[in-house]
């Protein structure tokens, strides 16, 4: 199987699709999750970073996104840190 480096990371050639006459451009495959499973893994990682931080369990997941969302807010701007 044929493989592409792309941003320090390889990926199998799966394919290829002309764009413009004589331009192919190789289509790799590139493991997905879904949004659901995704929400899953930043829920639990917020409430992991809300544990280290106050050294309690959030009330509920969504008390640990809030925070979560508010630190990622203040890094955005700058101000944040661990």
């Amino acid at each position: 199987m044929r493989m592409i480096d792309i941003g320090g990371m390889t990926f199998p050639i799966i394919g290829q699709v002309e764009r413009k006459p004589g331009e192919i451009v190789p289509l790799v495959e590139i493991k997905m999750i879904s949004d659901e499973r995704w929400n899953q893994l930043a829920g639990e990682q917020a409430v992991k970073n809300f544990r280290r931080w106050y050294g309690r369990e959030p009330e509920s997941v969504q008390e640990a996104l809030k925070v979560q969302r508010a630190f990622i807010r203040e890094l955005e701007r700058g101000g944040a840190s661990e």
